[in-house]
């Protein structure tokens, strides 16, 4: 294999000329992630706690169509607040833990 768009509808679909992520051999490059909801196109704006979790689960489901899980995470790079947000979203699913 070589480069590979990924596509799953279980996260928000692209808004702009982009892919959800972008697989090349063994590396997955994955777009940003806002908490929108795939299911009625809505942004969840309830709260940190929330919206991170909704965010996570995005990741999670492009993660999963591209044959990966959270321990093949590398590196993350984003917003102040979405680094306190992934962090605190680890600690509460111990996501970190088998790395």
């Amino acid at each position: 294999m070589r480069k590979k768009a990924i596509l799953t509808k279980k996260a928000p679909l692209p808004i702009g000329p982009y892919n959800q992520a972008i697989q090349f051999d063994n590396l997955l490059f994955i777009s940003g992630q806002i908490p929108l909801d795939p299911e009625n196109g809505k942004l969840i704006s309830s709260g940190i706690k929330e919206e991170t979790n909704k965010v996570m689960i995005n990741i999670q489901y492009i993660l999963e169509e591209a044959k990966m899980n959270f321990n093949n995470v590398v590196k993350s790079s984003h917003h102040a607040f979405f680094k306190f947000a992934f962090f605190y979203y680890a600690q509460k699913t111990s996501i970190l833990t088998n790395i």
